[in-house]
């Protein structure tokens, strides 16, 4: 629904009254910069999360190929994460670590 209501114009505060979405284009774009922040905070601290995990799990004893540790730390991280991760599951084959 966000990323719906991010495509409205910029509100003009000249014009309170001159659309009926005044109030939802305040809030979208006063929060947008804030909420993009966090969501980056979000996916940095996974992503050190993540490669931490691969790196470590890679020296057990019959940990499976780099695919499958990658796609197993993905999954336990990105189940209990707060930021979306939806596009990495379209397609679970190219899930990279940067």
């Amino acid at each position: 629904m966000y990323t719906v209501l991010s495509t409205l114009p910029v509100p003009n505060p000249t014009e309170p009254l001159g659309t009926t979405t005044f109030v939802a284009q305040n809030a979208v774009h006063r929060s947008l910069s804030i909420i993009e922040e966090i969501v980056n905070l979000l996916e940095t601290q996974e992503e050190d999360t993540m490669k931490k995990e691969v790196e470590k799990r890679r020296t057990r004893l019959g940990a499976g190929g780099p695919e499958i540790i990658k796609n197993e730390v993905g999954r336990e991280i990105w189940s209990a994460s707060m930021v979306s991760f939806s596009i990495f599951f379209s397609d679970s084959a190219h899930i990279r670590i940067p």
